[in-house]
């Protein structure tokens, strides 16, 4: 079944909202992934916008934002914070795992949070 085909054939709005998330995370081809981490023993910060959740990254563990946006931007202050812009979205989910420092991480990945069903 086409994208276009799957969500005009739903007919109630919340519907359509939720199957279309449910449809983007079902279908990985349709994901972002941000993976970041911190190297320093200064603390660092992530803002993520427009949900207003904040990640304190600490140097032994790597993070991943999956989402459904394909548009974001990045902004840098003075305070070891970044901002992380989802243009069209507040849902992603984030995850964490133990860094890895020699190179490959094989670590799994474990579900920190999941705001996926918010637009």
């Amino acid at each position: 079944m086409g994208l276009l085909k799957f969500f005009s054939s739903r007919r109630n709005k919340s519907d359509f909202i939720d199957e279309r998330i449910k449809y983007f995370y079902e279908n990985p081809a349709f994901l972002v992934d941000i993976e970041f981490s911190n190297r320093t023993n200064t603390l660092k910060n992530i803002w993520v916008e427009p949900s207003g959740v904040s990640i304190e990254l600490t140097n032994a563990t790597e993070y991943k934002i999956t989402t459904h946006d394909k548009f974001f931007r990045l902004e840098f202050d003075n305070s070891n914070q970044v901002v992380l812009y989802l243009q069209y979205s507040f849902g992603f989910k984030l995850y964490k795992r133990p860094a890895n420092h020699e190179g490959v991480n094989n670590n799994d990945w474990v579900l920190e949070s999941d705001s996926s069903n918010i637009n």
